[in-house]
């Protein structure tokens, strides 16, 4: 096989991702130095001009600077790779703190150098941790903030910034430190590289110097390791395929589609859903055209899965599912080859082909096969809700928006509450029902209960720390016969029912005409939360007679 046509590593697949996302980079460094304005003159007699006398640059200048970057070789290397690179050579008289964390906003990366005018790296703790407040207060986000320096104490250097960083803020996202980076598990990598020129490193640190026309894809390859897994590198080629349809997509939302718009508006039954179908028609259109990018098929396909898995498995020839039998834990060991095929040719046509022996049933692999992906049972069951949760909850308390109080939580079609006696309810109001209320109005609620396998939705609950457990919740059996009603009084402005703060109380709260609380867990997805009400309307509706019992009909 030739290296041309051999299997991606996922290493490859993590940078590929990356470069497709990563357009922008800030590099903030005091000895920036640009030859060309640096240049030795050229030699000979010169006529002479008028203008004030300047005395030539002094050829040696680059030589007096001790730890330069060559501001040139970074850029061009830099947009080879399509990266805008802006570099900030800072004055030693004013502070750029507020521009560079403004600038950091939109930046992909931020590399700083650690001595801006011989500060000890205090400019450039601040300007981190600033970055880092800033990201925590819109709800987090990929941040990869590299310090490229001449100076080689980066034990010195990593434990300063990670002391810097709030204690609060390490412990929620547990941010850890090692030799040569600091990393949380909210997207957050801080790594440290080293200018080349100078003295030269050994050991493991020698791969981490390197020349300004190499740093760029360094950087790249660092926000790739950044990414993570499979779903990362989807979401981020998705994005990038996003962007780069952008204009396109703009360009059919012409002037005249206004009328349209209008039109549907006006004869809609409830006319404020057309909002929300403005944004659907957007995004409706950005799906279709990231669809014609085949991201699924490259970051998602057989080829992609197959070296994550791989990587995943590391140097061991087998992966371990984890499971229950007869009360006991058990694992049983699956050769990766076979474990690449349940995921890509399904459970149910690879079951018959496992090759190690005596392999649980197809039903177990069907309950555990995530197990195969983590460390043990429970890891993979906290896993399986965490995804459960990504795909069912539209809105919860820890929400950036709601957090902030920039965004108001109202009850309606699958909004889930819990009682003061730690009873959870799920709203099943109709939307068109729920807005533009001018009375007290009753809403229907069917009880949801705690339940561990196979849960029909997953809520987040906060922690007082502002850390997210997950459980999961399903209708009783007979939660049609336990639907209540409860009601409440509209806010007169919003003319729909609104949670609000309670002074001594941690949460947000719905109050009832009665003045009881209801504390709001999350809301559900819209069609997460029609197909629950469907399932109810069915249950309801089912017809029971006595049948000739061997004739009846399994869904009976």
């Amino acid at each position: 096989m030739t290296t041309e046509n051999a299997p991606k590593t996922f290493q490859e697949y993590r940078v590929e991702a990356a470069r497709d996302f990563a357009h922008t980079m800030i590099v903030v460094d005091d000895e920036a130095w640009n030859p060309n304005l640096s240049a030795t003159p050229k030699p000979g007699l010169r006529a002479p001009k008028r203008g004030t006398p300047v005395a030539a640059p002094n050829p040696q200048e680059k030589s007096r600077i001790r730890h330069y970057l060559d501001a040139d070789a970074l850029v061009a290397s830099a947009m080879n790779l399509g990266l805008v690179c802006s570099i900030i050579r800072p004055p030693k008289t004013k502070s750029i703190r507020t521009q560079v964390n403004e600038a950091a906003r939109r930046a992909d990366i931020v590399c700083l150098d650690w001595e801006i005018h011989n500060d000890s790296g205090d400019a450039a703790t601040s300007m981190i941790v600033e970055i880092i407040r800033s990201d925590d207060l819109r709800n987090g986000r990929l941040r990869l903030i590299a310090i490229y320096t001449g100076d080689t104490s980066n034990n010195v250097i990593l434990d300063k910034v990670f002391d810097a960083i709030p204690e609060p803020y390490r412990n929620k996202y547990d941010v850890e430190k090692d030799g040569v980076r600091i990393e949380s598990k909210h997207g957050l990598r801080i790594v440290c590289l080293f200018k080349a020129h100078g003295v030269q490193l050994s050991g493991t640190r020698r791969d981490r110097q390197l020349r300004e026309e190499n740093l760029p894809e360094r950087l790249v390859q660092e926000f790739a390791n950044l990414a993570g897994g499979l779903l990362s590198n989807v979401a981020l080629a998705t994005i990038a395929s996003i962007r780069n349809s952008t204009h396109h997509v703009l360009a059919k939302m012409t002037p005249a589609m206004d009328g349209p718009y209008f039109h549907h508006r006006a004869i809609v039954a409830a006319a404020p859903d057309a909002e929300e179908y403005g944004v659907d028609i957007v995004l409706s259109d950005l799906k279709s055209a990231v669809d014609k990018t085949d991201v699924a098929q490259r970051f998602a396909g057989p080829n992609a899965i197959t070296a994550r898995i791989q990587e995943i498995a590391g140097d061991s020839a087998t992966l371990g599912l984890h499971h229950e039998r007869s009360g006991a834990l058990e694992k049983y060991e699956v050769k990766v080859q076979d474990a690449v095929n349940l995921v890509v040719e399904g459970n149910q046509v690879a079951h018959r082909a496992i090759s190690t022996a005596n392999p649980p049933a197809a039903k177990v692999f069907r309950k555990e096969i995530s197990s195969l992906f983590a460390t043990d049972r429970a890891k993979a069951r906290t896993a399986m809700l965490e995804f459960a949760l990504l795909t069912g909850i539209r809105a919860h308390p820890g929400s950036y928006l709601y957090k902030k109080g920039k965004k108001v939580a109202q009850l309606g079609l699958g909004t889930v509450v819990v009682t003061q006696d730690k009873k959870y309810l799920l709203c099943l109001q109709a939307s068109c029902d729920s807005v533009r209320l001018t009375v007290e109005t009753p809403f229907l609620f069917m009880p949801l209960v705690i339940t561990e396998d196979a849960p029909e939705v997953v809520v987040p609950i906060m922690s007082g720390k502002g850390k997210v457990a997950c459980i999961g919740l399903s209708p009783p059996s007979t939660a049609y016969a336990q639907t209540r009603s409860i009601s409440f009084v509209p806010d007169t402005t919003l003319r729909t029912v609104s949670a609000g703060r309670v002074r001594g109380k941690r949460g947000t709260f719905f109050q009832s005409a009665d003045g009881e609380r209801f504390e709001w867990i999350a809301d559900l997805k819209q069609r997460r939360a029609l197909r629950v009400a469907q399932k109810l309307g069915q249950s309801l509706g089912r017809l029971g007679f006595d049948e000739f019992e061997p004739f009846r009909q399994k869904d009976d």
